[in-house]
């Protein structure tokens, strides 16, 4: 695994198969904004929609005792989902609880 270099003078390396490459363009607060945008659907119109939608799936589930106000928490579980919250509801997790 030695550095390398594209033909436009970007570094990388190859590791385990896959070839990792630095950021020509600086990261910033609206290159975030725009890539969350862009890949995960993260506006914040659907982000209210989500989590009210998300809620409202939690609500009946009886069994489940969890900060549904906390928009954080439910942020964890839209965002791999892309702000669906269907899916969201739906993932499996391996969050374990004992009682």
């Amino acid at each position: 695994m030695g550095l390398r270099y594209e033909a436009d003078g970007t570094p990388y390396v190859h590791w385990n198969g896959h070839k990792i490459k630095l950021e020509r363009e600086p990261l910033n607060e609206i290159t975030f904004i725009e890539k969350a945008e862009k890949e995960l659907r993260e506006t914040p119109e659907n982000v209210e929609k989500a989590l009210k939608e998300l809620r409202e799936l939690l609500k009946g589930e009886t069994n489940l005792v969890i900060p549904f106000e906390d928009d954080d928490f439910l942020m964890k579980f839209l965002r791999p989902c892309k702000f669906y919250a269907e899916s969201a509801f739906k993932k499996p997790t391996n969050i374990t609880v004992k009682i």
